[in-house]
């Protein structure tokens, strides 16, 4: 199943908001307040904000802290927690980053623990954005595993 959403508008660290593409993660099955995350591609790991980590039941005290990293400007330190997210109708488990201080009113979904999920399709032109599980999307188009007709 492709799911087709439209761009939303998120705020920029200067100047008004801007549409761009995102979607909502559900985070260890919290399914009433899923987290706005924007798309990032450059992003290495899937960032999330420290804040939102007791609503989803991570506990960062015994997280792995990671190297300082920049976002959005903001100096952050990453605690790398283990975790169960959802998105476009597939589940799985990954590894996120909780960065305190927060450097967003939203999270940032990357290579890791993302793309590697979810195949995405960004229409900048139309402001939209179309995800598909990859096993769905092989699956769909005849493929095996590698991506090879079967």
């Amino acid at each position: 199943m492709i799911l087709r959403l439209e761009f939303v508008r998120l705020p920029q660290p200067r100047g008004p908001s801007l549409a761009r593409p995102a979607v909502d993660l559900v985070v260890n099955g919290v399914h009433e307040a899923p987290l706005r995350c924007l798309l990032d591609t450059g992003a290495a790991g899937t960032r999330l904000p420290a804040s939102a980590a007791d609503s989803f039941g991570v506990d960062l005290d015994d997280a792995q802290v990671g190297a300082a990293l920049v976002i959005g400007g903001v100096r952050t330190v990453p605690y790398d927690a283990d975790v169960s997210l959802s998105c476009a109708g597939h589940e799985w488990s990954a590894t996120v980053s909780f960065c305190a201080p927060d450097f967003a009113g939203f999270g940032l979904v990357g290579l890791g623990g993302f793309f590697d999920q979810i195949h995405v399709c960004v229409d900048g032109y139309l402001g939209q954005v179309d995800l598909e599980p990859h096993g769905d999307r092989l699956d769909r188009l005849g493929l095996d595993s590698r991506g090879a007709r079967g």
